[in-house]
């Protein structure tokens, strides 16, 4: 007696669902939570690409209350600071090991002569 196709693959799906059913509930919390941070995270994109597209439209809308200049200033406070940020705190880790450098280099330079006035 030959099965049908549609019936086989619903009997495997149904062996499926059990064995998922009758593994440990850990395994079973551990699909679901994956399942629930992946759908988490495209509610999430979801919700800043609206962000996104709403605060567009505030900026080309010619019904904006405040001057391009103003939206600029905000942008310029906002958007790219952190970059501002870390770039300036580059920059003066950088001028600390400099200046390590030439402390080192001068201490050096004063051992030296001290050992060459004791020879």
């Amino acid at each position: 007696m030959t099965v049908p196709r549609n019936c086989e693959i619903g009997f495997h799906n149904f062996v499926r669902t059990c064995r998922i059913i009758f593994k440990s509930p850990w395994h079973s919390y551990r699909v679901n939570d994956h399942k629930r941070r992946k759908i988490d995270a495209r509610i999430k994109e979801l919700k800043r690409e609206k962000k996104k597209k709403e605060r567009k439209q505030v900026i080309d809308s010619p019904s904006v209350a405040r001057s391009r200049k103003t939206i600029d200033a905000s942008r310029r406070r906002g958007r790219y600071a952190h970059i501002r940020r870390e770039k300036r705190a580059q920059s003066e880790s950088h001028l600390i090991t400099r200046l390590r450098w030439s402390a080192l280099i001068s201490i050096q330079f004063i051992f030296q002569r001290s050992i060459i006035y004791v020879s």
